[in-house]
């Protein structure tokens, strides 16, 4: 048996139905790396699909210590910080942080409360737009 097989039979007999996307996420680098192993590979091996796979590297590779550190604790879900966050922190690390501070601010998860989030910033960016024409409308008025 090689080290690589070894290393995801014992996964297999730790593993258990609460295992993190996190815990997940650690590992799959680990044999990516160490024993080379390609996405599709990967992915064979944990009988997953390759996006699978690539959600969970993007989750430990792309996002910052302190988001992860906020999906280990449940302050965020893993989902949330996979579908919304990862995307933005491709971006821009920083944009994804403040993100992520929303998203726990107004206790946002993937399958109630994103609506509700959105609305919020929707209302906010609205605000925001009228405050700036106002004042703009002001200075056109005192010129």
């Amino acid at each position: 048996m090689s080290e690589a097989e070894a290393l995801l039979l014992g996964r297999t007999l730790r593993s258990s139905p609460q295992e993190s996307a996190l815990e997940q996420g650690w590992l799959l680098p680990e044999m990516e790396q160490r024993f080379g192993y390609s996405l599709e590979q990967l992915a064979r091996r944990f009988d997953r699909s390759m996006s699978w796979v690539s959600r969970r590297l993007a989750l430990v590779e792309l996002l910052p210590e302190s988001i992860q550190q906020q999906v280990c604790e449940a302050t965020l879900g893993a989902q949330l910080a996979m579908k919304y966050l990862v995307p933005v922190a491709r971006v821009n690390v920083e944009d994804g942080a403040r993100m992520a501070a929303a998203f726990i601010r107004y206790r946002c998860d993937v399958r109630h409360n994103m609506l509700g989030f959105l609305q919020h910033a929707c209302d906010l960016a609205f605000a925001h737009s009228l405050r700036l024409q106002f004042q703009s409308s002001r200075l056109a008025l005192s010129i």
